[in-house]
């Protein structure tokens, strides 16, 4: 089972638009982020994102430029503020390769609860990390540039 942590695409800040969308370059990222993915070839079973627009718009960009039938979700518990060890135990539980789209510093505290890891994890917008579950746990597999 593999996990895919991915931190949303650039937004427009608050004072422009309270719903904080996607900039242009934030569009252009996660394009980008997406061929990134297709050519590693991931097997992906599934995109979850936390239902803030921005989040909504990574996710729905990836699941278009990733082939447009991967299931897309909206899923509770990753907001910002949200308690990352909800999502641990559910991921130590699951099956799926699953995609969670989201945001600082909730993704990089998921990602490392999930290697048990103090170290900071960094995220850029646009950007992913990936962890592999193998017997003794998840361990960190690949990181997207």
């Amino acid at each position: 089972m593999k996990i895919y942590l991915v931190r949303h695409g650039q937004a427009v800040g608050p004072e422009i638009d309270p719903e904080r969308p996607l900039t242009k370059q934030g569009i252009a990222e996660v394009v980008a982020l997406a061929k990134q993915i297709k050519r590693k070839s991931f097997g992906i079973d599934e995109i979850c994102h936390s239902g803030v627009l921005r989040a909504k718009q990574t996710a729905e960009i990836l699941q278009k430029e990733l082939g447009g039938n991967l299931p897309l979700s909206q899923v509770d518990d990753l907001l910002p503020g949200s308690e990352p060890k909800i999502w641990a135990e559910k991921l130590e539980q699951g099956n799926k390769n699953t995609m969670l789209v989201g945001h600082m510093p909730y993704m990089a505290l998921l990602g490392e609860l999930l290697i048990e890891n103090e170290s900071s994890l960094g995220f850029s917008t646009a950007s992913m990390i990936s962890f592999v579950y193998e017997e003794d746990g998840f361990k960190l597999d690949w990181k997207s540039q």
